[in-house]
């Protein structure tokens, strides 16, 4: 695991060794870089993005390209930050959807048209949980306050799902910590769960 020099991390503990892709979002630019689309379920995604300065920032969503709705960043709609962060909820199964960020005031799109996403299939819940969880820290010694961590599985055993799961995101809060549910992560077509092994699978 190689990080950005300004950061690094104070601890990082599983309930086993499942993790197979860890990063922190940590580069700014002028305009938003590395729009990611992260914990796509049936009914919810993520979107996030970094930026050099720190401003206010939405995603204007829908099932067409007229859009016609919004969503804030997690942390609320008044939240000014250089990372952002916005999980859209509330949505349908199977279904394409259409977005542009806004960010700063200013609107960004996929060469001139929205980005698309697909919503996963219905599944039936999983039961028990495993949680990955960790803290992240300044190379100052300092926690690193809303940092978007990245986290995805691989198979490392032949046990299970082959092949590296979708990726999941979350926000550090105040104190650099973390943490994610992992028994619903899916594979990467989102079909299915990712099946894992908490003894075979590793963290690369």
């Amino acid at each position: 695991m190689v990080l950005p020099n300004r950061f690094k991390i104070a601890s990082l503990l599983f309930a086993s060794f499942l993790i197979s892709s860890f990063s922190v979002k940590v580069l700014f630019a002028s305009t938003p870089i590395d729009i990611s689309q992260t914990n796509v379920q049936n009914n919810k995604f993520t979107i996030s993005w970094v930026t050099e300065t720190a401003e206010t920032c939405r995603i204007n969503y829908g099932t067409t390209s007229s859009l016609g709705k919004t969503a804030y960043d997690d942390r609320g709609q008044a939240t000014s930050s250089k990372t952002h962060h916005v999980t859209i909820t509330g949505l349908s199964a199977s279904k394409q959807y259409y977005y542009e960020v806004v960010s700063g005031g200013q609107t960004y799109r996929n060469g001139g048209q929205p980005y698309t996403l697909n919503t996963g299939v219905s599944l039936t819940p999983p039961s028990g949980s495993h949680v990955a969880y960790g803290q992240v820290l300044l190379s100052s010694g300092d926690p690193a306050i809303g940092a978007i961590v990245f986290v995805k599985l691989e198979d490392n055993d032949g046990i299970g799902s082959l092949g590296v799961s979708q990726t999941l995101s979350v926000l550090t809060d105040n104190s650099g910590w973390w943490n994610l549910e992992l028994n619903g992560i899916r594979i990467q077509d989102l079909t299915n769960y990712f099946s894992f092994s908490e003894s075979g699978d590793s963290e690369i």
